[in-house]
């Protein structure tokens, strides 16, 4: 089954690890995954600084060589935005992935500015399902744990999401 490639945010990085879903999140991609040097640094070095657990856990995947960190050659500035996920599109404008793995409504629109798929972690899960990695009461229990640890998402756009997978709809990353 053909896998496609993904440079990883922060945000999506640190939910499926903090929810105990890391795994699920390297099935959905080729590995490796790839995160810039700027996620790196807010992900690991100040996450193990704080004792975050899930900086641990990310770190344990690039020591397997899951993960793989790259450094972008230029970083574009975006409006709204952070370092990350500036640093995460500079690096897809330059390696073009399939998909550019980001939760920020700002930093997905500049995306597409650049002919770059976004996908948020929902689009993960959709993408999971679509691949049969997971299923439908899998999806559902992963979308609670999400929102257990402060994911972010509109009721209308998680409302959808519900609908769909209990109808079995056809799901498109």
């Amino acid at each position: 089954m053909y896998k496609p490639s993904a440079i990883c945010d922060s945000s999506v990085l640190i939910i499926f690890a903090k929810t105990g879903h890391l795994t699920l999140l390297l099935q959905a991609f080729q590995k490796p995954l790839l995160i810039e040097e700027t996620v790196y640094q807010e992900v690991i070095e100040k996450g193990i600084a704080r004792k975050a657990r899930d900086a641990e856990i990310i770190q344990q995947r690039i020591n397997s060589l899951e993960i793989n960190v790259k450094r972008a050659s230029r970083i574009f500035e975006i409006p709204s935005s952070d370092a990350g996920e500036e640093a995460t599109i500079s690096l897809s404008i330059e390696e073009k992935p399939d998909f550019v793995a980001i939760d920020d409504h700002q930093g997905r629109v500049f995306a597409k500015r650049f002919n770059l798929v976004p996908i948020g972690s929902l689009g993960i899960l959709k993408l999971l399902l679509k691949n049969k990695i997971i299923g439908r009461k899998q999806a559902l229990e992963i979308l609670s744990d999400l929102l257990k640890v402060d994911y972010r998402i509109s009721s209308k756009l998680l409302e959808e999401f519900k609908q769909a997978v209990e109808k079995n709809s056809d799901f498109l990353p």
